[in-house]
């Protein structure tokens, strides 16, 4: 515990080149106001701005609230997320990266007297509204605008979300639609986080799926956090198939290791076949952004690798026979992923355009 005391609740802020954004991360931390006492614990990631200087000055200037942890090598955004988890003892840990950050005061009070209220849940989230920065629009602004001031709001700006009393992970897997700024748990200390946990983007998705389990999980209908969308960050990208061949990889790999998960450390068949479907669409949008860039060797290439992948979210293969030609595999991923030919051509002339734009 290295000497920390005990608290009701934990803030825990990743950072990494945030110095334009921390202190207001940290502003929000400290104008909570609550009945309980809370720590903020911010871990920084090897920051080469001014991030750890601005952070200790906030550290400085009030003791005994916020603590720093500061790596002198690079851990990666899930190891310094269990980590700086690891070091508290609170009851439970309120999430926030140091470029977001919150606007309610009360935030904190708010989700603290829920899961009072409410023991058997594992967590509770509320609504974030997401702010874009610089002139590029965000690709995916769309899928988050369903509200009717025109704001984007994740969660309740989501086409696929749906208020409910109560939600479970089986609702949760199919779009992942709780922000890391909104997530409050009741941390299971006893939970054994998997290794392959710390090989993955996205550690705050898989967290709340361990963490909640088979448990089920509240909604707080309230904006209380700002997701800040810059051009500039680690997660941003060109267009919708450059998302695709960027990220899918990882997320049919996340898909796999959680199905296994819930097949023999915490069995949970239903999760198991929400994960294989997801698999599937993730699956498909990885091959359908390779195919479009029209790179023969590293079609078969991803081929090769995702095989066993395509066998158990489709239940078959795409290397039929030996040694099976470019055309041979790209016909069979589109006959069995059911990718109509003439959208990918449409998205390759795109991408063409672009390139010469």
């Amino acid at each position: 515990m290295d000497g920390l005391a005990k608290h009701e609740v934990a803030v825990v802020c990743l950072t990494c080149n945030h110095e334009d954004y921390i202190a207001q991360a940290l502003e929000g931390f400290l104008s909570q106001e609550t009945t309980f006492s809370f720590e903020v614990v911010v871990a920084d990631d090897c920051s080469h701005d001014a991030t750890r200087e601005i952070l200790a000055e906030y550290a400085e200037a009030n003791p005994g609230r916020i603590k720093v942890l500061l790596p002198e090598q690079k851990q990666g955004a899930e190891r310094n997320l269990i980590a700086a988890c690891n070091m508290v003892q609170a009851t439970y840990i309120a999430l926030c990266d140091g470029d977001d950050y919150w606007t309610d005061a009360l935030k904190l009070q708010k989700q603290y007297d829920y899961m009072q209220a409410n023991p058997d849940m594992r967590a509770c989230f509320h609504d974030t509204e997401i702010v874009q920065e610089g002139q590029t629009e965000w690709f995916l602004a769309q899928d988050y605008a369903n509200t009717s001031d025109g704001k984007l709001r994740w969660s309740t700006g989501h086409r696929k979300f749906a208020k409910k009393d109560a939600y479970s992970i089986e609702d949760y897997i199919p779009c992942g639609f709780v922000h890391s700024s909104s997530m409050f748990f009741r941390w299971d200390r006893n939970l054994k986080i998997p290794d392959w946990y710390y090989s993955h983007i996205l550690g705050d998705y898989t967290l709340w799926i361990l963490q909640v389990g088979r448990g089920r999980f509240g909604f707080i209908d309230e904006t209380m956090s700002v997701y800040r969308r810059r051009g500039n960050s680690a997660y941003d990208f060109l267009d919708r198939c450059d998302y695709w061949d960027k990220t899918r990889e990882d997320w049919v790999l996340i898909d796999a290791d959680l199905a296994d998960y819930f097949t023999h450390v915490q069995p949970y068949p239903e999760a198991v076949a929400l994960l294989k479907s997801r698999m599937k669409d993730d699956l498909r949008k990885l091959f359908i952004a390779r195919y479009t860039f029209g790179m023969p060797d590293e079609f078969n290439a991803l081929a090769q690798r995702f095989d066993p992948f395509v066998e158990f979210a489709y239940g078959c293969s795409l290397l039929e026979g030996d040694c099976p030609s470019y055309r041979q595999v790209a016909r069979a991923a589109r006959k069995v992923m059911g990718f109509p030919l003439h959208d990918v051509l449409k998205l390759r002339r795109l991408q063409r355009l672009m390139k010469r734009g």
